[in-house]
C-alpha cells in the first residue's frame, strides 16, 4: 500500500527576515499583498525541504472571516487566493484549484515549483502562532471565540512559558541537517525553527487543550536522549500510563499492574488499542480504527473485548469520547508543572506526558510532576473532577 501524506494547511505562521526573495523577478507589491505573497512562497519553500506535502488553502470567503484571530491582516480572502493565482501564473508554485460546486469540502492546494526551488535558498525561519489559544469546531476547523478571563489567563501563562523557552537553545546532534530542517533515517522530519508552544481545544474548553508546537515533540523517541538544552545533556521524566491512571482516579481506584499488559497481545499493540478506544466517540469508530491498525476486523473486536475485560472498572469510558476530556486534564497538569518549574528557574520542554529537561533538573521535575498528579487525584477523590459531557 502506498502512503500518501495529507495536505498541510496554510497558516501564515512562518516568518523570515532578510532579502531571500530578491533572486526572484517579482512585480512590485506593497503592504498586505506583499506579505501574503511572501508567506505563500516561504511556506512552499520550507515544506518542499521538509515533508514535501501539498499545502491546502481556501477560496471561500467565509473561511477567512472565521479565522481572523489566527493570522495577520495579510491572511484574507482579498489577498491569499489572488496571490496564489498570480504566483502560479509565474510558475513559482504548482497549483491544484478545486472546482467550485463540484469538489465540495475539498480545498485548493499549492506547492513549490522547480522554478522556485532553483531560484531561492530556504532562509532561517521562525514559526510563531499569532494566537496561541486555538479553538476548533466539531469538524476540526479553527473558529473564532469569545475571550474570557480563562482564555486571557491561559494566554498569559503561555507567554511566560514561551519567553522562558525562547531564552534557551535546544539542539540535536543527530540526523541529517539541512539548515534548520533535520531528516531522520525512519523518514521523520523536524524543523528546529518551531520553538514556541500553543494550545488546541476541540469543540469545548474541557476537551483537548494540549500544548503543541515545539520541534522536540516530533523527534523520534530513539533520538530524544541526544537533545541538549544550552549545551547540557537532558533527561525525560514522564507520567507512566497517564491516561489509565487518570481514568481509574475518576472512580477512586488505581490500575493493577501494567495497564497495557494483556494476555495474547504484544504490549505495543495493546497500548495503541487502549488509547484508540479511549479516544473514539463510538464503538463503530473504535472498531474501525483498531481494524486499520491490525488489518483484521475480527482481531480488532477481540482486543477491544479483552481490554474491556482487563479494565472492567473503567470500561464505561471506552469509545465514549473520553479521550479529549482526559487530554484536558493532562494538559492542565503539564501547564502546572511548567509554571512550578519556572518558579524554580527551570525551563522544560513538554512532550504531552513527559518533559525534556537538563539532567541536573530531573529530580525537581519529577517532584513537580508528582505534585501535579497528586492534585488531580485529590480532586477526583473529593468529587471535584468529572468527565462532563461523556455519554456512558
Amino acid at each position: 500500500m502506498i502512503f500518501t501524506p495529507k495536505d498541510k494547511p496554510f497558516s501564515c505562521s512562518w516568518c523570515a527576515s532578510g532579502e531571500w526573495l530578491h533572486s526572484l523577478d517579482l512585480p512590485p507589491a506593497r503592504g498586505v499583498k506583499a506579505k501574503a505573497r511572501a508567506a505563500i512562497l516561504l511556506d512552499a519553500t520550507i515544506e518542499a525541504a521538509g515533508n514535501g506535502r501539498w499545502i491546502s488553502y481556501s477560496r471561500n470567503r467565509n473561511h477567512y472571516a472565521m479565522r481572523r484571530r489566527y493570522a495577520g491582516p495579510e491572511y484574507s480572502f482579498s489577498t491569499i487566493p489572488s496571490a496564489v493565482d498570480a504566483l502560479a501564473a509565474m510558475d513559482l508554485i504548482e497549483h491544484r484549484k478545486s472546482r467550485q460546486h463540484f469538489d465540495r469540502g475539498k480545498q485548493s492546494t499549492f506547492r513549490a515549483s522547480p522554478v522556485l526551488l532553483d531560484a531561492v535558498t530556504i532562509p532561517p525561519a521562525d514559526h510563531r502562532h499569532r494566537e496561541p489559544i486555538a479553538f476548533k469546531d466539531g469538524l476540526g476547523q479553527l473558529v473564532d471565540y469569545q475571550d474570557t478571563e480563562r482564555t486571557r489567563r491561559m494566554r498569559r501563562d503561555l507567554a511566560a512559558i514561551n519567553d522562558a523557552i525562547g531564552s534557551t537553545t535546544a539542539t540535536l546532534p543527530a540526523g541529517e541537517h539541512h539548515g534548520r530542517i533535520i531528516h531522520f533515517p525512519n523518514g521523520a522530519i523536524v524543523n528546529v525553527g518551531r520553538t514556541s508552544l500553543h494550545r488546541v481545544f476541540n469543540a469545548g474548553w474541557t476537551r483537548g487543550g494540549r500544548l503543541y508546537g515545539h520541534w522536540v515533540q516530533n523527534v523520534p523517541r530513539a533520538y530524544r536522549d541526544l537533545i541538549e538544552i544550552d549545551g547540557e545533556q537532558t533527561a525525560e521524566p514522564d507520567f507512566p500510563q497517564l491516561h489509565p491512571v487518570l481514568l481509574y482516579a475518576m472512580i477512586g481506584l488505581s490500575p493493577e499492574g501494567d495497564a497495557y499488559t494483556l494476555d495474547r497481545w504484544p504490549r505495543p499493540i495493546a497500548k495503541r488499542a487502549f488509547n484508540v478506544i479511549v479516544n473514539a466517540p463510538t464503538y463503530a469508530s473504535a472498531l474501525g480504527a483498531v481494524s486499520r491498525d491490525l488489518q483484521d476486523r475480527q482481531q480488532a473486536a477481540q482486543i477491544i473485548m479483552d481490554l474491556k475485560e482487563r479494565h472492567a472498572p473503567i470500561a464505561r469510558f471506552f469509545h465514549s469520547g473520553a479521550g479529549l476530556f482526559v487530554q484536558n486534564i493532562d494538559a492542565k497538569m503539564a501547564t502546572d508543572v511548567l509554571r512550578d518549574l519556572l518558579g524554580q528557574n527551570v525551563v522544560a520542554l513538554p512532550i504531552h506526558d513527559s518533559f525534556r529537561v537538563q539532567k541536573r533538573h530531573e529530580q525537581v521535575t519529577r517532584e513537580a510532576m508528582e505534585k501535579a498528579l497528586w492534585t488531580v487525584k485529590n480532586q477526583a477523590q473529593n468529587g471535584g473532577l468529572r468527565l462532563s459531557g461523556i455519554h456512558l
